[in-house]
């Protein structure tokens, strides 16, 4: 089903909470039009955050520009109460492209399955709707009008036979010929004559202008069409509308929450600034932070009383010590927030937008990622082999059972590469999100050289991958980057090793069967080839990925 709904910026809340409410109660809505005040949906982020969430395909027109090819030139006569985002309901035979769509007002609220509208033949008609008994007789005659009169509220519309007919260039001609009352609903009726179909007023129940209904349980959709809105003063079923809308509120407050995961292992000296840093956070106030104590001889509760006015902190203290990355995992598994973030003692975001920066990026994605900047390497980058200034939506790594590999040097990027392997949706941003500062002092030799040392740790995890994700249509070009990106490391240390690493390094590739020989030593276009090689048995390299 494709549904169309149409305001300007005063409605986007009410418009919001109506879509909400659509979704939730209906599983086939492939696609929604929308008519509004702007071309950039994240200036609306709690639309943004449900169409993302239902995962519904959507078409944003800018009406307020839009607008000047027909509106701005007929200059229709129209009463102040509406406003001209009214009349986009009468252009959808040219926006878009469907045979068949369902258009909504804003003011209405959809509170059942709509899914029998689909059943409905209306070929030999221009729409479907229910009958509009608030419409006074004199009325009728002035714009004389003979027939059903229908609501243009909800609304089953025949795009194709509307084209077929040419019937938006008759709408066009009416515009602007009268005053109208009710304008866009007085051109449908006139121009549609006889060529509509009635709907059981269930489908847009509006009080005292709607045949009335045997159980207002059975309604599909409210319409609350009376001048002053039920938002504004009480009506008879105003707590209908209230109520989604606190449904609504749960459902924004639920998933824009966050847990922000920190282990301490005699971390005492970096706490202080480390929550003073988090409190500084533009949404802090959505935000859980974990604090998991992996069995230390530190004492934290001063600190942490310091803060527990201002930040909501959970603390753990472990009975035994575990390994940094199970240490991890208790604060995943203590915490409930829709989304998920780590920073290490001693590290600090970067500055007080960076969580929300990545959290409004997360929505629509399973990774949210920004820049890093490492103060060993000193280089600013996306990182792919660690946590840092990474947003991880909780439900896909649960659903997945995505993990660490214990006590492992590369578990970090394992548990990334997971993700990766099933399918995870990444978004980076150019922002700088995360700083993370060489606590221990290790130089740049010595980081290196530690990160040789556990190449092997590498091979093993990619090993476990390979018995994971056996190489498949399915996931064949996530492994086509993940190679890529694995072997382009090990290069890196290769080509700057002594004779004895390289040969370490060939024993390893031969001991897990995991790429092949002839990779060492390449470029990185011609890795990407022998790569492509491997996987599809000839070159089959898109453009681009290696960056």
């Amino acid at each position: 089903m494709v549904v169309a709904l149409a305001c300007n910026e005063n409605w986007y809340h009410y418009l919001t909470v109506n879509i909400y409410s659509l979704l939730k109660y209906n599983n086939k809505i492939k696609k929604i039009y929308l008519f509004l005040e702007t071309d950039n949906i994240n200036e609306i982020p709690e639309l943004k955050l449900v169409l993302d969430y239902y995962k519904v395909e959507y078409v944003l027109i800018n009406f307020d520009k839009e607008k000047e090819k027909y509106i701005d030139k007929i200059k229709p006569n129209i009463k102040t109460r509406f406003s001209l985002f009214c009349f986009c309901r009468l252009f959808l035979p040219y926006y878009a492209k469907e045979d068949k769509v369902l258009y909504i007002d804003t003011d209405a609220l959809v509170k059942r399955d709509l899914s029998p509208l689909l059943k409905i033949d209306i070929e030999g008609v221009y729409l479907c709707g229910v009958k509009d008994t608030g419409i006074e007789e004199d009325y009728l005659r002035q714009i004389n009008f003979k027939g059903e009169y229908i609501n243009s509220g909800f609304i089953y519309m025949n795009l194709k036979k509307m084209r077929q007919d040419k019937i938006m260039q008759e709408f066009i001609k009416l515009l602007g010929k009268r005053v109208y009352e009710f304008p866009d609903q007085d051109v449908l009726n006139l121009v549609c004559g006889e060529k509509k179909k009635l709907l059981p007023s269930i489908y847009n129940y509006i009080e005292g202008k709607s045949f009335p209904v045997e159980n207002i349980d059975l309604v599909k959709t409210f319409h609350f069409a009376d001048r002053k809105k039920t938002w504004i003063e009480e009506k008879k079923y105003s707590e209908i509308w209230y109520d989604e809308e606190e449904q609504f509120y749960n459902f924004y407050d639920e998933k824009t929450k966050l847990d922000i995961i920190v282990t301490l292992d005699n971390s005492e000296v970096y706490l202080d600034s480390l929550l003073d840093n988090l409190g500084k956070q533009s949404i802090i106030n959505k935000c859980n932070i974990i604090l998991i104590d992996n069995d230390s001889s530190d004492k934290y509760e001063k600190i942490i009383n310091e803060y527990n006015d201002k930040l909501n902190i959970i603390y753990k203290k472990l009975s035994n010590k575990v390994n940094n990355y199970q240490a991890k995992k208790y604060g995943i598994n203590l915490g409930s927030a829709y989304y998920i973030t780590f920073i290490d003692p001693g590290d600090k975001f970067n500055d007080i937008d960076a969580l929300e920066s990545l959290l409004d990026n997360a929505y629509s994605y399973d990774i949210s990622t920004g820049l890093e900047y490492n103060e060993i390497t000193n280089k600013i980058e996306v990182t792919e082999d660690n946590l840092h200034g990474k947003i991880y939506k909780r439900s896909f790594i649960e659903l997945h059972d995505v993990d660490f590999n214990d006590d492992n040097y590369y578990s970090e990027e394992f548990f990334n590469d997971m993700i990766m392997l099933n399918n995870g949706r990444m978004i980076k941003t150019a922002k700088l999100v995360y700083i993370d500062y060489n606590n221990e002092k290790i130089s740049t030799k010595d980081y290196l050289v530690n990160k040789n040392k556990n190449l092997e740790n590498l091979f093993i995890n990619l090993n476990l991958l390979m018995v994971k994700f056996p190489i498949s249509n399915k996931n064949v070009k996530s492994w086509e980057w993940l190679l890529f990106q694995k072997f382009k490391m090990i290069n890196y240390y290769y080509q700057n090793a002594d004779d004895k690493t390289k040969k370490t390094i060939t024993r390893y590739i031969n001991k897990y069967k995991i790429g092949k020989k002839t990779f060492l030593g390449l470029s990185n276009e011609e890795l990407l080839e022998e790569i492509c090689v491997l996987l599809y048995g000839k070159t089959h390299r898109k453009k681009g990925i290696h960056n």
